[in-house]
């Protein structure tokens, strides 16, 4: 995808530092496919400019500088690009935007028991587990990400070649209104159980991919937290008040793939806890 005119009189290092960087290109580039098209420009002072940046700042040669321009067409290549990729050479993927909500099966049924009161805020009791279970979370993933039109990323006022005639067509591994990709992308959830002593604590960490299928908010992705690789004596690490606490977040490769993250936090009931006496009252 070189969008550099080559002089005809270029040598043959030059030549090669152009293939080079051609190869590179197309390498970054992924799915963009490349063609040759004749372009109208202009040649002042040994240098080629488009009919824009001529007309704007060599036309009128105000200062009587005689730039000597000369008008005639060149044939060049220029990169069509699928709808999620941008940047002259289509080297750039768009960002991606995920939102998360947790599938609650039959509206948590434990949520009127008489320790907890539906009507002041909080998350309600969904999930109880033992500490040596595993607890699944469905999880409804709906990511978009900004499409552009199919085609060159550059100004083609000076390609004289009707692009509709030689456009490409693009396959998509995914391909929904609100969201395109035209190669698969390594993205997925991660979970963590939160280790309230040490925030930075990543042991209970782990992640999950996800399938196509996945993207659109349509197909749950089911996510564990496995309880049971939890010493008895880090407990008090990973549980408050009878609570485990998790979070639940999207991440991707690259990883300035998404333009925001979205994190989701819950808890699960530990079934095996046992609310503490209160102490007893001291005689006045």
């Amino acid at each position: 995808c070189d969008l550099n005119p080559k002089p005809e009189d270029k040598d043959d290092k030059d030549d090669k530092d152009d293939k080079d960087a051609k190869d590179k290109d197309d390498k970054d580039g992924k799915d963009a496919d490349d063609k040759t098209c004749t372009y109208d420009l202009y040649e002042c002072l040994a240098e080629s400019y488009s009919k824009k940046a001529y007309e704007t700042n060599l036309k009128d040669d105000t200062y009587g500088l005689n730039y000597g321009c000369s008008n005639h067409t060149r044939q060049m290549e220029i990169c069509f690009c699928p709808r999620d990729l941008y940047g002259s050479f289509c080297q750039k993927q768009s960002a991606v935007k995920c939102k998360l909500e947790i599938e609650r099966e039959n509206d948590c049924p434990r949520y009127q028991e008489d320790f907890y009161n539906s009507d002041i805020d909080g998350d309600p009791p969904c999930y109880f587990a033992k500490r040596t279970e595993t607890v699944h979370i469905s999880v409804l993933t709906e990511c978009t990400n900004e499409l552009e039109p199919e085609g060159p990323r550059i100004d083609t006022s000076d390609i004289l070649t009707n692009i509709t005639e030689i456009m490409p067509t693009f396959s998509y591994h995914v391909a929904e209104e609100n969201l395109m990709l035209s190669s698969p992308l390594d993205i997925g959830l991660a979970t963590k159980i939160f280790n309230l002593n040490r925030p930075h604590d990543r042991r209970m960490v782990k992640t999950h991919s996800l399938t196509a299928t996945h993207f659109t908010g349509e197909f749950p992705k089911e996510v564990e937290f496995d309880l049971a690789p939890m010493a008895p004596e880090e407990m008090s690490d990973f549980r408050a008040g009878g609570r485990y606490y998790f979070e639940i977040w999207p991440y991707g490769e690259p990883r300035d793939l998404f333009v925001s993250v979205e994190v989701l936090r819950g808890h699960i009931e530990d079934d095996e806890f046992e609310e503490p006496a209160p102490p007893g009252l001291s005689a006045f």
